[in-house]
């Protein structure tokens, strides 16, 4: 599943790349890792699972941006994935790449944005429309007009009908509202 998560506790940030073409796989990794830099976040999870059986993996494109990277700290990868990130890939899905901050002064707060990312072989499209819709990591609610906007398909803010909702709320609404709307779909026309 396509996904991402961030912690501020631990300020880490996860990244789970499944259902994510190897081309925009290349393109969102160099975005986190620079933005991980700019709002000081120290540690980036990178999920890709095992290999997949698509030209390539996206353990490879990993391996290829963070050697080339100066924002990432090679010294703490694991030497089998530096070695060999395809066999070190079929035991191990995922990397942890610590992060150097950078120079600018940024913290991630509630205004903080990171770039949205194509997951066009993700079928579950509440996570298709997390990863394509821009991330603000500590935004806490949500209006009911950006509710509607975000879940998109007809959906209307009289539908929702709070003041604020929580991402998660939002969520769950997203998770009841979908069938409905799968079998709207499917009704034949009078």
């Amino acid at each position: 599943m396509a996904c991402q998560h961030y912690d501020p506790e631990r300020n880490h940030f996860s990244l789970d790349l499944h259902g994510v073409l190897k081309r925009d796989a290349r393109r969102v990794i160099r975005k986190r890792i620079e933005e991980c830099s700019r709002f000081k976040i120290a540690s980036l999870e990178v999920v890709y699972g095992t290999p997949d059986f698509y030209d390539g993996s996206i353990a490879s494109v990993l391996h290829e941006v963070v050697t080339d990277s100066p924002d990432v700290e090679t010294a703490c990868l694991p030497r089998e994935f530096l070695d060999d990130c395809e066999q070190y890939s079929a035991r191990v899905p995922k990397v942890t790449l610590r992060i150097r901050a950078g120079a600018a002064n940024g913290v991630c707060d509630e205004r903080s944005t990171f770039t949205p990312f194509p997951a066009s072989r993700e079928p579950d499209l509440w996570l298709r429309r997390l990863c394509e819709s821009p991330f603000v990591p500590l935004k806490r609610t949500f209006s009911p007009e950006e509710a509607a906007q975000f879940v998109g398909r007809g959906c209307r803010a009289e539908d929702i009908g709070a003041d604020a909702l929580t991402p998660a709320d939002l969520e769950q609404f997203w998770r009841t509202w979908q069938p409905a709307v799968a079998r709207s779909c499917a009704a034949p026309a009078p």
